[in-house]
């Protein structure tokens, strides 16, 4: 049985424009980001019936914050260190 990479379902990540944008730290970027997966922190932050509980959702933008910034500082390293960065997207 074959495998597939191709991604069934896109919809639920954003754009690779929004991405490049938050990498390239442009205005708002990050606000985009954040507002995307919005409905995703919240149900991920319910921790009972009751509704979702708003210092996790805090907690979970507080950390995609950082992840992002992570990510963009080691992309950074990589290419100061000649390493190829490569993006494709279709």
């Amino acid at each position: 049985m074959e495998k597939s990479c191709k991604i069934q379902n896109s919809n639920h990540l954003p754009s690779i424009d929004l991405i490049l944008d938050m990498l390239n730290e442009e205005d708002g970027a990050l606000e985009e980001i954040l507002s995307f997966y919005n409905v995703y922190i919240k149900n991920a932050s319910k921790i009972s019936d009751i509704g979702a509980d708003d210092d996790l959702i805090q907690e979970i933008r507080i950390h995609i914050a950082k992840a992002v910034d992570l990510l963009r500082e080691k992309l950074i390293k990589q290419k100061q260190c000649s390493s190829n960065i490569i993006i494709i997207y279709k």
